[in-house]
């Protein structure tokens, strides 16, 4: 719980405001970081493509960006969770945007593992322009000022665990407009699937799958640090229904929509564990 306190709250002052590449890059300057003595090896401008090479005094000696991508951080990691410190073998960074070389023949190069992941709000889909309605994104930077519904009720960040799920990269994304095996869904999850989704009914991959949203090893639920920095225990049994709902007129309304906060005409539609991720529905929430 201590960690995904610490990662919220450093997040959220360093940046003022966060979107996914953000995300990625204010990782390497948390305090975990000062300990291992990474920040002073371009890491920023490795992840982003800018800075291909590095000179041959990085941690440990190891002269290569890639190993020092591979670092395991212990303060990334749930200690509930059981895993290798690299992502899983289902996820790589074959291709895309970032680090111009990989490990000779290895197309599969697993970087860092991370059992925290963003949360991103409503929107199951990669966009390059629309709001997803959470705090991270590639439309736009996200400010404090715009958590409508108030940081007390607004989830930043969340757990996603390894086995079942594929847990996430601690440097990010090889692709911030995409999905699929590199893109977005390394460090940023959406509320638009159940919590802890079970992988013998939805796919880990597929739209309804966990390896797009959150869950752990904990029984009946997991960790968020929720806006104003604190953290809550959420549980998997948390009020859930995707899909449209109708409105008083008989049309159909969806969670992603754009409306006004609080317009009467999306209520039906939101369920409590859809209020806590979206920023700004205007919705009450109660006891969960």
């Amino acid at each position: 719980m201590v960690t995904v306190a610490a990662i919220g709250l450093t997040s959220i002052t360093e940046n003022h405001g966060v979107d996914t590449p953000t995300f990625c890059r204010t990782s390497t300057r948390l305090p975990l970081f000062n300990q291992l003595g990474v920040n002073d090896y371009g890491l920023d401008q490795v992840i982003a493509g800018e800075n291909p090479g590095l000179p041959d005094t990085n941690v440990g000696g190891a002269g290569d960006p890639l190993k020092v991508l591979q670092t395991r951080i212990n303060g990334f990691l749930c200690p509930t969770d059981s895993n290798p410190g690299l992502t899983h073998p289902n996820r790589h960074w074959g291709g895309g945007v970032g680090i111009r070389r990989s490990p000779a023949g290895n197309t599969n190069w697993p970087p860092g593992l991370t059992n925290y992941v963003g949360n991103r709000g409503t929107r199951d889909q990669p966009q390059r322009s629309n709001d997803p309605w959470g705090f991270f994104g590639y439309h736009k930077s996200i400010a404090i000022r715009d958590v409508e519904d108030g940081t007390s009720n607004t989830l930043f960040i969340g757990e996603r665990d390894y086995k079942n799920c594929r847990a996430g990269s601690w440097p990010g994304v090889r692709n911030p407009r995409g999905g699929a095996q590199r893109g977005i869904w390394y460090n940023i999850g959406h509320s638009r699937t159940l919590i802890n989704a079970p992988t013998s009914v939805f796919g880990w991959a597929s739209n309804n799958g966990c390896g797009e949203s959150f869950s752990s090893m904990h029984t009946g639920g997991l960790q968020f640090a929720l806006a104003d920095g604190s953290v809550r225990f959420i549980s998997e049994n948390i009020e859930f229904v995707d899909g449209c709902a109708n409105d008083a007129g008989g049309v159909c309304r969806w969670v992603w929509q754009r409306f006004d906060p609080g317009d009467p005409r999306w209520e039906n539609a939101f369920n409590v564990y859809n209020r806590l991720s979206r920023r700004n529905d205007g919705f009450p929430i109660g006891e969960y």
